[in-house]
């Protein structure tokens, strides 16, 4: 089984999916931090509204990735996690637009793992039985 198709069928399966997610989360949430740092320290623009503004705006970022990464931690989340996909979807196209492939190229790669992440943390959220579980009445 590769590594960005995830099993569905079973709890465990379904879980290793949200625990992935969460991993992506939570490496997004370092790289956004790293980028924080630098434009706290490369931040050239004239108006300190602005700074303060863009400066918000990457700390709500990193707070939302980190959010989603605890709660997909747990096998909850799903909302939480489409939201820093919805970021993730945003800096796809930024990159995209700026040109930046191998930002581009690491974003493709992280939101195919959140959503895979997202599609366990659905199934978990759904409720429904699992073949595991049926089984477990047959023992």
């Amino acid at each position: 089984m590769a590594a960005w198709d995830i099993d569905l069928t079973t709890r465990a399966g379904a879980k290793t999916g949200a625990y992935q997610a969460s991993l992506v989360c939570f490496i997004y949430a370092g790289l956004s931090l790293v980028g924080l740092v630098f434009l706290g320290g490369l931040a050239s623009f004239q108006s300190g509204q602005i700074n303060g503004l863009v400066f918000g705006l990457a700390v709500l970022q990193v707070a939302i990735f980190v959010i989603a990464g605890l709660r997909l931690r747990q096998g909850k989340g799903f909302f939480w996690g489409i939201g820093a996909a919805l970021l993730l979807v945003l800096a796809l196209l930024g990159n995209l637009a700026g040109g930046a492939i191998f930002a581009a190229g690491l974003n493709l790669l992280l939101l195919v793992f959140l959503g895979n992440g997202l599609r366990g943390a659905y199934a978990l959220h759904r409720g429904t039985s699992f073949e595991d579980e049926d089984i477990e009445v047959f023992n």
